[in-house]
């Protein structure tokens, strides 16, 4: 019997069961998921590229994946703007950044084929956290070979061990305030551990929840947006006393304090990256450098009076981080690192994905008793994609957080003369 065919006959039997443990149907999308631990080729194909490119003829043979094509073609639509800046910029082919847009095509095909509830993404999170986890276990990267539990956790685990303890949790039918408390565990455990952007990443999750559970028969946005804009402000403002107090450990004591000492502004959340990238998009916005190897050393230029504008210090050590050891750039930021190579054009996925997870934030209970996965997840996404570059499994989640935004969009009412 079929992949896809097996797990919708699960469906029947278990669809009115009480969720105390997974069902068979959510067993099957986490071993699905699972297959992302084995990797194919660099970070971008996976053993779960296998099972998506298995389902791509049933799209052949008409099975609907209904909205997700939006963000299919936007994939296609990135690696076509890799292309064509490649050929504008004289560069040989837009690089390994171009790859991962077909990739996340193909994931978003088989994810939408596969999973037609709410309840089948966040399965398959959980299994890719799973994956995610072998991978890190059992290969790694230079970041986390031979390195400690910091930088295990911080490169590898930590994300993937939080959404599979909120899965449990879910599934347990735990109440949201023992969920809250999971996470202010987890995120002190990161603080130890100098992780700081997890560690907000789930300070903000709560924060989320908690209000959505004290709202819901009255729901404003407006209040979840001012709310979450306090809790960063605050986070940024609060953290460097508490770190220099030694509260959280002597590691984030030395980080936090050799970025106050170098001058680095909290505003950028302790990257000194983002005027690069500003600096890189302004002079090619329409159709980008091509590859991070391109860009010339003006953009350099031009990215150092624009740091010191903003309140880096005039002898800070730009070089030293902003070139990587291989000559190119860095912008550890998927958004603006793909509008820098590939122009505007090839931003358009990642911005509409960046668009629908501020949503679900703003808009939390779509997602029903899955609200505290589907929460977590799109903060989450939202400072990998402005943060982040692109690391193992990191597309898999996006092509799956890309279906759960499509699955979340309220549907169309059907008026009473289209029903008939």
């Amino acid at each position: 019997m079929p992949l896809d065919s097996s797990l919708r006959v699960a469906a029947a039997a278990d669809r009115d069961s009480p969720l105390r443990v997974p069902n068979r149907r959510s067993l099957g999308f986490i071993a699905v998921g699972a297959a992302s631990g084995v990797p194919v080729a660099n970070y971008t194909v996976t053993g779960l590229s296998v099972i998506c490119a298995l389902l791509v003829p049933a799209l052949i043979m008409s099975a609907s994946i209904g909205r997700a094509w939006i963000p299919a073609v936007m994939s296609i639509l990135g690696f076509l703007a890799y292309a064509t800046s490649a050929t504008v910029n004289g560069l040989p082919d837009g690089g390994p950044n171009s790859v991962v847009f077909l990739s996340l095509a193909l994931y978003i095909v088989g994810i939408s084929l596969l999973c037609r509830r709410v309840e089948d993404v966040c399965a398959l999170l959980v299994g890719i956290g799973i994956g995610t986890g072998i991978f890190y276990a059992f290969v790694g990267t230079p970041l986390t070979i031979g390195g400690g539990l910091a930088d295990n956790w911080k490169y590898g685990f930590a994300p993937a061990v939080t959404v599979s303890i909120v899965y449990v949790l879910v599934i347990r039918q735990k109440s949201i305030y023992v969920i809250s408390a999971a996470l202010v565990l987890l995120a002190l455990t990161s603080l130890a551990l100098n992780f700081r952007s997890h560690a907000l990443v789930c300070v903000v999750a709560v924060l989320i929840l908690v209000i959505s559970k004290r709202q819901l028969t009255q729901y404003r946005p407006l209040r979840m947006v001012t709310a979450v804009v306090a809790m960063v402000a605050a986070f940024a403002l609060i953290l460097p006393y508490a770190s220099r107090s030694g509260l959280f450990g002597r590691a984030l004591e030395t980080k936090v304090s050799s970025q106050l000492g170098e001058g680095v502004p909290m505003i950028l959340s302790g990257r000194t990256e983002p005027p690069l990238s500003f600096s890189a998009i302004v002079e090619k916005p329409w159709f980008g450098w091509g590859s991070a190897h391109n860009i010339p050393e003006y953009v350099f230029a031009h990215a150092r009076l624009l740091a010191v504008d903003i309140g880096f210090p005039r002898d800070f050590r730009f070089e030293f981080v902003w070139k990587l050891p291989d000559g190119s750039a860095s912008f550890h930021s998927i958004v603006l690192g793909t509008w820098a190579e590939a122009g505007i054009f090839g931003a358009l996925l990642p911005l509409w994905l960046l668009a629908s997870c501020l949503v679900i934030i703003i808009r939390p209970g779509r997602a029903g008793r899955w609200m505290p996965v589907t929460t977590l997840v799109a903060v989450q996404a939202c400072w990998d994609l402005v943060f982040s570059p692109w690391s193992y499994n990191l597309a898999t989640v996006f092509a799956a957080v890309a279906v759960l935004c499509v699955l979340l969009r309220p549907k169309r009412p059907v008026t009473a003369g289209s029903s008939q």
